[in-house]
């Protein structure tokens, strides 16, 4: 992996990463020790669906109105889909 890369994942600025646990444990088996990440997927969750004992899916995410305008979200899925 690039030094850089793995200077951005190592440092104390915050990330936004969706889903990272997958992506943690394989960063992990690499030696890079992924630091200040917040998990979308648990921020949506923690916002939008405390009650629930399931996170939601990204394709789920991407339906919720509060992600972004119809018009963006259309865009998004479609990107998504290829």
């Amino acid at each position: 992996m690039s030094n850089g890369l793995c200077v951005l994942l190592e440092s104390k600025q915050l990330k936004l990463m969706y889903d990272v646990r997958g992506d943690f444990q394989v960063l992990k088996t690499m030696q890079i020790n992924l630091s200040t990440v917040a998990d979308v997927q648990v921020l949506f969750h923690k916002a939008n669906t405390p009650s629930s004992n399931f996170l939601s899916g990204y394709a789920r995410v991407l339906e919720h109105p509060a992600v972004a305008p119809l018009k963006e979200r259309k865009k998004i899925q479609s990107i998504k889909g290829k």
